[in-house]
């Protein structure tokens, strides 16, 4: 997984209360981006 992309699932937010395999659900992949958790990174 390259920087960028790590980074987005790093920082995702999980969306209800679904499961999440491997940090990553089928339909939702990572969850809702949490752009103020992603720029924390930087």
């Amino acid at each position: 997984m390259c920087v960028r992309a790590e980074l987005l699932a790093k920082s995702a937010d999980k969306i209800g209360s679904v499961e999440y395999l491997d940090k990553r659900n089928n339909y939702y992949g990572y969850g809702k981006l949490n752009l103020d958790e992603a720029m924390s990174f930087y």
